[in-house]
Protein backbone atom coordinates (compact mmCIF):
# COMPACT_ATOMS: atom_id res chain seq x y z
CA UNK A 1 0.00 0.00 0.00
CA UNK A 2 0.96 3.87 -0.76
CA UNK A 3 1.95 5.86 2.19
CA UNK A 4 -0.66 8.32 0.72
CA UNK A 5 -2.88 5.61 0.81
CA UNK A 6 -1.95 4.25 4.12
CA UNK A 7 -2.33 7.71 5.62
CA UNK A 8 -5.45 8.26 3.81
CA UNK A 9 -6.22 5.44 5.59
CA UNK A 10 -5.03 6.47 9.08
CA UNK A 11 -5.79 10.34 9.09
CA UNK A 12 -9.04 10.94 6.50
CA UNK A 13 -11.85 12.10 8.87
CA UNK A 14 -14.56 14.27 7.52
CA UNK A 15 -14.86 18.06 7.25
CA UNK A 16 -15.77 20.03 10.32
CA UNK A 17 -18.11 18.71 11.70
CA UNK A 18 -15.00 16.94 11.42
CA UNK A 19 -13.54 17.76 12.83
CA UNK A 20 -10.72 19.98 13.54
CA UNK A 21 -6.50 19.53 15.17
CA UNK A 22 -1.87 21.23 16.23
CA UNK A 23 1.10 21.69 18.97
CA UNK A 24 2.85 22.51 21.54
CA UNK A 25 6.57 22.15 22.91
CA UNK A 26 9.80 20.07 23.29
CA UNK A 27 10.27 17.47 25.73
CA UNK A 28 12.71 15.66 27.59
CA UNK A 29 13.13 13.01 30.13
CA UNK A 30 15.28 12.59 33.70
CA UNK A 31 14.94 11.21 36.73
CA UNK A 32 13.44 13.62 39.64
CA UNK A 33 12.13 11.89 42.81
CA UNK A 34 10.92 9.25 40.26
CA UNK A 35 9.71 11.68 37.74
CA UNK A 36 10.75 12.16 34.13
CA UNK A 37 11.62 15.95 33.23
CA UNK A 38 10.64 17.46 30.75
CA UNK A 39 12.67 20.65 29.23
CA UNK A 40 11.73 23.32 26.57
CA UNK A 41 15.02 23.54 24.50
CA UNK A 42 12.73 20.86 22.03
CA UNK A 43 15.75 18.51 21.36
CA UNK A 44 14.65 15.80 22.57
CA UNK A 45 17.66 14.91 25.14
CA UNK A 46 17.72 13.14 28.24
CA UNK A 47 18.60 15.76 30.76
CA UNK A 48 20.62 13.02 34.05
CA UNK A 49 19.65 13.99 37.11
CA UNK A 50 22.37 12.49 39.59
CA UNK A 51 20.05 12.57 42.56
CA UNK A 52 17.50 10.35 40.97
CA UNK A 53 16.93 7.66 44.08
CA UNK A 54 15.58 5.19 41.60
CA UNK A 55 13.81 4.59 38.20
CA UNK A 56 10.19 5.97 37.69
CA UNK A 57 7.60 3.16 38.29
CA UNK A 58 6.08 2.02 35.94
CA UNK A 59 2.68 3.62 34.93
CA UNK A 60 -0.34 2.62 32.63
CA UNK A 61 -1.67 5.48 30.47
CA UNK A 62 -4.63 5.38 28.81
CA UNK A 63 -5.92 7.31 25.77
CA UNK A 64 -9.39 7.78 24.69
CA UNK A 65 -10.71 8.67 21.41
CA UNK A 66 -14.18 10.94 20.86
CA UNK A 67 -13.53 12.05 17.46
CA UNK A 68 -12.21 10.22 14.86
CA UNK A 69 -12.72 6.49 14.69
CA UNK A 70 -9.23 5.33 14.64
CA UNK A 71 -7.82 2.17 15.49
CA UNK A 72 -6.15 0.64 18.09
CA UNK A 73 -3.13 -0.29 15.63
CA UNK A 74 -3.29 2.80 14.10
CA UNK A 75 -2.54 4.94 17.25
CA UNK A 76 -0.37 3.15 18.34
CA UNK A 77 1.36 3.20 15.15
CA UNK A 78 1.67 6.96 15.01
CA UNK A 79 1.15 7.97 18.67
CA UNK A 80 1.63 5.13 21.38
CA UNK A 81 4.66 3.50 20.08
CA UNK A 82 6.95 6.48 20.03
CA UNK A 83 5.85 7.30 23.90
CA UNK A 84 6.52 4.36 25.15
CA UNK A 85 9.75 3.91 22.70
CA UNK A 86 11.28 7.63 24.84
CA UNK A 87 9.89 6.44 28.06
CA UNK A 88 9.92 2.90 28.75
CA UNK A 89 8.46 3.16 32.07
CA UNK A 90 5.37 3.99 30.48
CA UNK A 91 2.54 1.42 28.64
CA UNK A 92 -0.03 3.11 26.72
CA UNK A 93 -3.31 1.97 26.20
CA UNK A 94 -5.85 3.19 23.87
CA UNK A 95 -9.94 3.62 23.70
CA UNK A 96 -11.19 3.34 20.43
CA UNK A 97 -14.35 5.98 19.74
CA UNK A 98 -16.18 2.69 18.83
CA UNK A 99 -15.85 1.58 22.61
CA UNK A 100 -17.65 2.63 25.64
CA UNK A 101 -18.68 6.45 24.97
CA UNK A 102 -16.63 8.77 27.87
CA UNK A 103 -19.89 9.64 29.73
CA UNK A 104 -20.05 5.46 30.47
CA UNK A 105 -16.28 5.58 31.40
CA UNK A 106 -16.60 8.22 34.05
CA UNK A 107 -19.43 6.87 35.50
CA UNK A 108 -17.66 3.34 35.80
CA UNK A 109 -14.47 4.79 37.46
CA UNK A 110 -13.10 3.38 34.35
CA UNK A 111 -8.69 4.30 33.20
CA UNK A 112 -9.24 8.13 31.49
CA UNK A 113 -5.77 9.91 31.36
CA UNK A 114 -6.08 11.84 28.08
CA UNK A 115 -8.84 12.47 25.46
CA UNK A 116 -8.33 13.16 22.02
CA UNK A 117 -11.44 15.10 20.36
CA UNK A 118 -11.58 17.56 17.44
CA UNK A 119 -12.18 21.18 18.46
CA UNK A 120 -15.76 21.44 17.85
CA UNK A 121 -16.60 18.22 20.27
CA UNK A 122 -14.11 20.33 23.43
CA UNK A 123 -17.36 21.20 24.80
CA UNK A 124 -19.14 18.52 24.83
CA UNK A 125 -16.78 15.77 25.39
CA UNK A 126 -14.55 17.69 27.84
CA UNK A 127 -16.23 20.80 29.31
CA UNK A 128 -20.01 19.14 29.93
CA UNK A 129 -17.80 16.32 31.63
CA UNK A 130 -15.67 18.22 33.74
CA UNK A 131 -12.83 16.89 32.82
CA UNK A 132 -10.68 19.92 32.13
CA UNK A 133 -7.03 20.32 33.78
CA UNK A 134 -5.16 23.19 33.81
CA UNK A 135 -1.62 22.28 33.29
CA UNK A 136 -0.09 25.30 33.65
CA UNK A 137 1.93 24.30 36.76
CA UNK A 138 3.29 21.19 34.29
CA UNK A 139 4.58 23.43 31.97
CA UNK A 140 5.83 26.06 34.37
CA UNK A 141 7.88 23.28 36.51
CA UNK A 142 8.87 21.61 33.47
CA UNK A 143 9.93 25.01 31.85
CA UNK A 144 7.52 24.11 28.93
CA UNK A 145 8.54 26.54 26.34
CA UNK A 146 5.05 27.89 24.70
CA UNK A 147 6.98 30.14 22.17
CA UNK A 148 7.85 27.71 20.22
CA UNK A 149 4.01 26.82 19.39
CA UNK A 150 2.39 28.68 16.50
CA UNK A 151 0.85 31.46 18.07
CA UNK A 152 -2.23 31.35 16.95
CA UNK A 153 -2.78 28.10 18.39
CA UNK A 154 -1.92 29.00 22.29
CA UNK A 155 -3.77 31.99 21.97
CA UNK A 156 -6.93 29.44 21.14
CA UNK A 157 -5.75 27.32 23.61
CA UNK A 158 -5.38 29.54 26.29
CA UNK A 159 -9.12 31.06 25.02
CA UNK A 160 -10.69 27.71 25.76
CA UNK A 161 -8.91 27.08 28.93
CA UNK A 162 -9.79 30.89 30.19
CA UNK A 163 -6.02 32.03 30.47
CA UNK A 164 -4.86 28.23 31.20
CA UNK A 165 -3.80 25.43 29.00
CA UNK A 166 -6.20 22.32 28.72
CA UNK A 167 -5.10 20.53 25.80
CA UNK A 168 -1.84 20.04 24.15
CA UNK A 169 -1.53 20.79 20.52
CA UNK A 170 -0.06 17.96 18.50
CA UNK A 171 -1.84 18.17 14.66
CA UNK A 172 -1.85 21.34 12.37
CA UNK A 173 -4.98 20.95 10.13
CA UNK A 174 -4.40 21.64 6.00
CA UNK A 175 -5.70 24.25 4.28
CA UNK A 176 -4.63 24.30 0.47
CA UNK A 177 -6.56 24.39 -3.17
CA UNK A 178 -5.93 21.16 -4.78
CA UNK A 179 -6.29 21.71 -8.12
CA UNK A 180 -6.22 19.02 -11.49
CA UNK A 181 -3.69 20.26 -13.59
CA UNK A 182 -4.98 18.35 -16.70
CA UNK A 183 -8.55 20.49 -16.54
CA UNK A 184 -6.27 23.56 -16.83
CA UNK A 185 -4.27 22.24 -19.53
CA UNK A 186 -7.55 21.41 -21.49
CA UNK A 187 -8.94 24.60 -21.47
CA UNK A 188 -5.74 26.49 -21.53
CA UNK A 189 -6.26 28.29 -18.13
CA UNK A 190 -2.68 29.10 -16.12
CA UNK A 191 -2.16 27.32 -12.98
CA UNK A 192 -3.39 28.49 -9.65
CA UNK A 193 -0.24 29.62 -7.79
CA UNK A 194 0.55 30.61 -4.11
CA UNK A 195 -0.50 34.49 -2.62
CA UNK A 196 -3.33 34.99 -5.07
CA UNK A 197 -6.12 36.95 -3.75
CA UNK A 198 -10.11 35.56 -3.26
CA UNK A 199 -10.73 38.46 -6.50
CA UNK A 200 -7.58 36.24 -8.35
CA UNK A 201 -8.99 32.87 -7.53
CA UNK A 202 -12.48 34.49 -8.80
CA UNK A 203 -11.40 35.22 -12.33
CA UNK A 204 -9.74 32.09 -12.82
CA UNK A 205 -12.86 29.87 -11.63
CA UNK A 206 -14.93 32.20 -14.29
CA UNK A 207 -12.55 30.61 -16.57
CA UNK A 208 -12.78 26.88 -15.92
CA UNK A 209 -16.51 26.53 -15.61
CA UNK A 210 -17.89 25.49 -18.61
CA UNK A 211 -20.18 22.97 -20.69
CA UNK A 212 -18.29 20.66 -22.88
CA UNK A 213 -19.27 17.62 -24.82
CA UNK A 214 -22.05 17.67 -23.13
CA UNK A 215 -19.75 17.23 -19.39
CA UNK A 216 -20.49 20.07 -16.76
CA UNK A 217 -17.37 21.20 -15.47
CA UNK A 218 -16.97 23.25 -12.37
CA UNK A 219 -14.04 26.07 -11.53
CA UNK A 220 -14.07 25.86 -7.56
CA UNK A 221 -16.09 24.36 -4.84
CA UNK A 222 -15.26 25.92 -1.11
CA UNK A 223 -16.21 23.35 1.56
CA UNK A 224 -18.60 25.81 3.30
CA UNK A 225 -18.75 24.69 6.59
CA UNK A 226 -15.08 24.34 7.02
CA UNK A 227 -14.46 27.68 5.44
CA UNK A 228 -16.74 29.51 7.94
CA UNK A 229 -15.39 27.71 11.20
CA UNK A 230 -11.98 29.04 10.41
CA UNK A 231 -13.21 32.22 8.69
CA UNK A 232 -9.64 34.40 8.03
CA UNK A 233 -11.95 37.55 9.27
CA UNK A 234 -11.69 35.68 13.12
CA UNK A 235 -15.47 36.11 13.25
CA UNK A 236 -17.09 34.32 15.66
CA UNK A 237 -20.93 32.87 15.47
CA UNK A 238 -21.61 34.00 19.10
CA UNK A 239 -21.61 37.57 20.97
CA UNK A 240 -19.21 36.83 24.06
CA UNK A 241 -21.34 39.38 26.32
CA UNK A 242 -24.61 38.75 25.03
CA UNK A 243 -24.43 35.09 24.33
CA UNK A 244 -26.78 35.08 21.32
CA UNK A 245 -26.04 34.29 17.58
CA UNK A 246 -24.14 37.36 15.40
CA UNK A 247 -24.55 36.32 12.18
CA UNK A 248 -25.64 39.19 10.17
CA UNK A 249 -22.31 41.56 11.10
CA UNK A 250 -21.23 43.50 8.17
CA UNK A 251 -18.29 41.38 8.06
CA UNK A 252 -19.95 38.02 8.12
CA UNK A 253 -21.75 39.65 5.48
CA UNK A 254 -18.71 40.28 3.83
CA UNK A 255 -17.01 37.02 4.55
CA UNK A 256 -20.02 35.05 3.04
CA UNK A 257 -20.67 37.11 0.15
CA UNK A 258 -17.11 36.50 -0.97
CA UNK A 259 -18.08 32.79 -0.89
CA UNK A 260 -21.39 32.83 -2.84
CA UNK A 261 -20.37 34.94 -5.43
CA UNK A 262 -18.17 31.50 -6.44
CA UNK A 263 -21.41 29.95 -6.91
CA UNK A 264 -23.00 32.58 -8.94
CA UNK A 265 -20.59 32.05 -11.91
CA UNK A 266 -22.66 30.61 -14.57
CA UNK A 267 -21.16 26.82 -15.10
CA UNK A 268 -20.51 26.87 -11.35
CA UNK A 269 -23.79 26.73 -9.81
CA UNK A 270 -24.30 23.45 -7.44
CA UNK A 271 -26.28 21.50 -5.34
CA UNK A 272 -26.19 21.54 -1.45
CA UNK A 273 -25.14 18.23 -2.19
CA UNK A 274 -22.59 18.79 -4.09
CA UNK A 275 -20.97 20.77 -1.95
CA UNK A 276 -20.81 17.52 1.01
CA UNK A 277 -17.13 16.84 1.16
CA UNK A 278 -17.78 12.84 0.38
CA UNK A 279 -19.53 14.08 -3.33
CA UNK A 280 -17.63 16.98 -3.97
CA UNK A 281 -14.49 14.78 -3.61
CA UNK A 282 -16.08 12.08 -5.89
CA UNK A 283 -16.35 15.34 -8.79
CA UNK A 284 -12.81 16.06 -8.24
CA UNK A 285 -11.01 12.34 -8.11
CA UNK A 286 -13.55 10.05 -9.36
CA UNK A 287 -15.15 12.23 -12.00
CA UNK A 288 -12.85 15.10 -12.71
CA UNK A 289 -15.03 17.34 -13.41
CA UNK A 290 -14.21 19.73 -10.53
CA UNK A 291 -10.82 22.45 -11.16
CA UNK A 292 -10.00 23.01 -7.86
CA UNK A 293 -11.50 22.43 -4.23
CA UNK A 294 -10.73 24.25 -1.29
CA UNK A 295 -11.66 21.38 1.39
CA UNK A 296 -9.86 23.66 4.40
CA UNK A 297 -9.17 20.70 6.71
CA UNK A 298 -7.42 17.31 7.23
CA UNK A 299 -4.47 17.37 9.03
CA UNK A 300 -2.10 16.23 6.22
CA UNK A 301 -1.23 14.71 3.02
CA UNK A 302 -3.17 11.08 2.99
CA UNK A 303 -6.32 13.82 2.87
CA UNK A 304 -5.51 15.10 0.06
CA UNK A 305 -4.09 12.44 -1.44
CA UNK A 306 -5.41 11.30 -5.23
CA UNK A 307 -4.29 8.10 -7.14
CA UNK A 308 -4.44 8.08 -10.85
CA UNK A 309 -5.06 12.16 -11.44
CA UNK A 310 -2.48 14.68 -12.24
CA UNK A 311 -3.22 17.20 -9.77
CA UNK A 312 -1.29 19.56 -7.67
CA UNK A 313 -1.78 22.40 -4.33
CA UNK A 314 -1.73 26.08 -4.11
CA UNK A 315 -1.71 28.20 -0.94
CA UNK A 316 -5.60 28.87 -0.37
CA UNK A 317 -6.00 33.20 -1.24
CA UNK A 318 -6.36 35.51 0.96
CA UNK A 319 -7.80 38.93 1.23
CA UNK A 320 -6.67 41.48 -0.56
CA UNK A 321 -6.05 44.08 2.22
CA UNK A 322 -5.00 41.17 4.47
CA UNK A 323 -2.17 39.77 2.18
CA UNK A 324 -1.00 36.05 3.46
CA UNK A 325 -3.28 35.60 5.98
CA UNK A 326 -4.77 32.20 5.83
CA UNK A 327 -7.94 30.29 7.94
CA UNK A 328 -7.61 30.03 11.53
CA UNK A 329 -5.28 27.29 12.98
CA UNK A 330 -8.03 24.37 14.52
CA UNK A 331 -5.54 22.18 15.50
CA UNK A 332 -6.62 19.02 17.19
CA UNK A 333 -5.77 18.78 20.96
CA UNK A 334 -5.06 15.88 23.10
CA UNK A 335 -6.56 16.84 26.70
CA UNK A 336 -4.78 15.82 30.17
CA UNK A 337 -8.19 15.09 32.44
CA UNK A 338 -8.97 16.11 35.78
CA UNK A 339 -9.72 12.15 36.29
CA UNK A 340 -6.04 11.31 35.50
CA UNK A 341 -4.69 9.35 38.29
CA UNK A 342 -0.84 9.95 36.41
CA UNK A 343 -1.61 13.55 35.47
CA UNK A 344 2.78 14.44 35.63
CA UNK A 345 3.49 11.13 33.80
CA UNK A 346 0.80 12.47 31.14
CA UNK A 347 2.03 15.80 30.95
CA UNK A 348 5.32 14.25 30.15
CA UNK A 349 3.80 11.79 27.46
CA UNK A 350 2.03 14.66 25.96
CA UNK A 351 5.09 17.16 25.63
CA UNK A 352 6.83 14.61 23.94
CA UNK A 353 4.32 14.21 21.25
CA UNK A 354 4.71 18.48 20.88
CA UNK A 355 8.55 17.96 20.33
CA UNK A 356 10.68 18.81 17.72
CA UNK A 357 12.48 15.45 17.61
CA UNK A 358 8.43 13.85 17.44
CA UNK A 359 6.93 16.53 15.33
CA UNK A 360 10.15 16.53 12.68
CA UNK A 361 9.26 12.78 12.25
CA UNK A 362 5.59 13.83 11.51
CA UNK A 363 5.85 16.37 9.27
CA UNK A 364 8.26 14.24 7.18
CA UNK A 365 5.92 11.29 7.34
CA UNK A 366 3.17 14.56 5.80
CA UNK A 367 1.31 15.18 9.13
CA UNK A 368 1.23 18.68 9.74
CA UNK A 369 3.32 20.85 12.71
CA UNK A 370 2.19 22.86 15.27
CA UNK A 371 4.83 24.09 15.84
CA UNK A 372 6.93 27.41 13.98
CA UNK A 373 9.71 25.87 13.37
CA UNK A 374 10.86 26.55 9.54
CA UNK A 375 12.78 23.50 9.71
CA UNK A 376 9.71 21.01 10.59
CA UNK A 377 7.68 23.46 7.93
CA UNK A 378 10.00 23.15 5.18
CA UNK A 379 10.50 18.90 5.75
CA UNK A 380 6.44 18.12 5.09
CA UNK A 381 5.94 15.15 3.53
CA UNK A 382 9.89 14.85 2.66
CA UNK A 383 10.20 10.89 3.52
CA UNK A 384 6.61 10.48 1.13
CA UNK A 385 8.49 10.20 -2.41
CA UNK A 386 4.90 9.37 -4.10
CA UNK A 387 4.45 13.70 -3.31
CA UNK A 388 8.19 14.70 -4.62
CA UNK A 389 7.72 17.92 -6.90
CA UNK A 390 4.27 18.60 -5.16
CA UNK A 391 3.37 22.03 -3.64
CA UNK A 392 3.53 20.76 -0.67
CA UNK A 393 4.21 23.99 1.28
CA UNK A 394 0.68 25.23 0.04
CA UNK A 395 -0.83 23.27 2.95
CA UNK A 396 -0.40 25.88 5.26
CA UNK A 397 -0.73 29.55 5.07
CA UNK A 398 1.70 32.02 5.37
CA UNK A 399 0.38 33.63 8.41
CA UNK A 400 -2.66 32.17 10.32
CA UNK A 401 -5.89 34.39 11.54
CA UNK A 402 -6.04 34.64 14.94
CA UNK A 403 -8.43 32.55 16.65
CA UNK A 404 -12.37 33.59 16.85
CA UNK A 405 -14.33 33.46 20.10
CA UNK A 406 -15.36 30.29 20.69
CA UNK A 407 -18.69 29.05 22.52
CA UNK A 408 -20.26 25.63 23.15
CA UNK A 409 -22.81 26.97 21.17
CA UNK A 410 -21.18 26.69 18.38
CA UNK A 411 -22.00 23.62 17.39
CA UNK A 412 -25.79 25.02 17.25
CA UNK A 413 -24.91 27.95 15.19
CA UNK A 414 -22.80 26.82 12.42
CA UNK A 415 -25.60 24.12 11.39
CA UNK A 416 -28.09 27.29 11.25
CA UNK A 417 -25.50 29.01 9.55
CA UNK A 418 -24.91 26.34 6.67
CA UNK A 419 -28.57 26.03 6.28
CA UNK A 420 -28.61 29.12 5.61
CA UNK A 421 -25.90 29.09 2.95
CA UNK A 422 -27.70 26.76 1.14
CA UNK A 423 -30.66 28.48 1.11
CA UNK A 424 -28.61 31.09 -0.82
CA UNK A 425 -26.51 28.71 -2.98
CA UNK A 426 -30.11 27.32 -4.43
CA UNK A 427 -31.60 30.62 -4.60
CA UNK A 428 -34.35 30.26 -2.12
CA UNK A 429 -33.43 33.18 0.08
CA UNK A 430 -31.59 36.14 -0.07
CA UNK A 431 -28.44 37.02 1.98
CA UNK A 432 -30.21 39.14 4.59
CA UNK A 433 -33.50 37.19 4.83
CA UNK A 434 -31.66 33.38 5.22
CA UNK A 435 -29.24 34.84 8.06
CA UNK A 436 -31.80 36.74 9.86
CA UNK A 437 -33.81 33.38 10.20
CA UNK A 438 -30.87 31.35 10.94
CA UNK A 439 -29.69 33.69 13.70
CA UNK A 440 -33.40 33.52 14.99
CA UNK A 441 -33.54 29.64 15.08
CA UNK A 442 -29.70 29.91 16.46
CA UNK A 443 -31.29 32.09 19.40
CA UNK A 444 -34.06 30.10 20.44
CA UNK A 445 -32.09 26.84 20.60
CA UNK A 446 -29.57 28.88 23.15
CA UNK A 447 -32.68 29.87 24.88
CA UNK A 448 -33.89 26.66 25.38
CA UNK A 449 -30.68 25.21 26.26
CA UNK A 450 -30.19 27.68 28.64
CA UNK A 451 -33.72 27.68 30.35
CA UNK A 452 -33.05 24.20 30.98
CA UNK A 453 -29.61 24.44 32.69
CA UNK A 454 -31.11 27.02 35.16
Amino acid sequence: MGRGKEMKRIWNHSSLATALAVAMLVSACGGNNGKADVKGSGDGADPVNKDAAKPPEPVELVFKDATFGWSAENFMENYGKAIEKKYPHMKITFVPKSAAPIKEMIAAKSRLDVVIVALSGFYANIEDNKLQFDMTPFIKKHQFDLERIDPTTVALAKQLAGGGMYGMPVNGAASPIVYNKDLFDKFGVAYPSDKMTWDDLYETTKKLSRSEGGIQYYGTIISPVDAMLRNSFSLGFIHPTTRKADFTSPKWKDYIGNMLRFYEIPGNQVTVNQLGGGTTRTLFHKEQRLAMWLPVSGTGIGDLSFEGINYDFAQIPSFKDSPGVGPQSWPLFFYLTSVSEHKEEAFQALAYLASDEFQMQKSRAGILTVLKSKEIRQAFAQDAPEYKGKNLQAFLPETFAPPAYMSKYNGISISEMNNAFSEMVTGKSDYNTALKAAEERANKQIEALEAANK
